[in-house]
């Protein structure tokens, strides 16, 4: 089985293998509560906090715990909007806590993930639901049990708990199972969008056509060659390679006016169509 650095080892290789984003917190492999951790199975949390706006406001509170309970609260968490799965602590954490299930009992028996949610109706969305399944079934693979001991809180102590809240156990086991029979299903690429213009805004950022979308410019040399793009943002959308760079915050003057040089290319390559259909409809005449 190997100890549990070595597990999660395995298990970030895996899921940053199929497009999974995996983020290790300063001290995870000597962070945990004393005493021995062997798990065989793992619990399934939601943190019950909001900030919707957030990807994982409850680190701190998963990482360090509470004034009634000590930290760590879980082994990893996962972000409610990308995905990303946070290794917070490699040793024993107070998660579980009384009950039990399929014969097992106590914290050092369990892993446990505390995924973003606020338990109270919101939606689990298609990236934290891909993540909660691929690290369960690559918790199982490493550590060596079956997807019959991916357990919820819930399951595990039925007279006070609720959580993981909206999530069915029985087709969540079966996604698990299938996970484990194959591979993590691979991250699925982006399908073109045509709504992927970009425009200056009132904030200065860059903006999705839908007005909700929003990353910040670093500079005003950037910012004045937005502008230009947005003038011809009618030719089309930024080629995915130069809007990715947008969206991770990477932009730069140099990446957006290559950029404006295709489209401004674009532009004569039409005009130059036009002209020569007036050409022939004159010829006709």
């Amino acid at each position: 089985m190997g100890t549990p650095q070595e597990i999660i080892g395995k298990v970030a290789e895996e899921l940053t293998a199929a497009g999974i984003a995996v983020d290790f917190k300063d001290g995870w492999q000597d962070r945990g509560r004393p005493g021995s951790f062997e798990p065989q199975g793992v619990v399934c949390h939601h943190t019950a906090t909001k900030g919707h706006d957030r990807d994982y406001p409850s680190l701190g509170i998963v990482r360090d715990g509470r004034s009634d309970l000590p930290g760590p609260l879980a082994q990893f968490g996962i972000g409610r909007h990308t995905g990303t799965v946070i290794v917070i602590a490699a040793g024993k954490a107070n998660h579980a806590g009384p009950g039990g299930f399929n014969g097992l009992s106590g914290n050092n028996s369990v892993w446990g993930i505390e995924a973003e949610n606020d338990g109270v109706g919101e939606a689990w969305g298609p990236e934290i639901l891909r993540s909660y399944v691929a690290l369960c079934a690559a918790l199982a693979r490493h550590t060596g049990f079956g997807a019959d001991m991916v357990i919820a809180h819930r399951e595990w102590n039925p007279v006070d708990k609720i959580d993981p809240t909206g999530i069915d156990m029985d087709d969540f086991r079966a996604q698990v199972a299938r996970a484990l029979v194959g591979n993590i299903t691979p991250k699925q690429p982006e399908t073109e969008d045509t709504s992927m213009f970009i425009f200056d805004g009132p904030q200065g950022g860059v903006f999705r056509t839908d007005g909700v979308t929003r990353w910040p410019v670093r500079s005003m040399e950037t910012a004045s060659v937005l502008l230009d793009v947005a003038r011809i943002r009618h030719l089309g959308k930024l080629s995915e390679a130069a809007f990715s760079d947008l969206r991770d915050g990477e932009a730069t003057a140099n990446t957006i006016q290559t950029e404006l040089d295709r489209l401004r290319t674009q532009l004569s390559t039409v005009e130059q169509k036009v002209d020569g259909v007036a050409t022939h409809v004159a010829s006709l005449a």
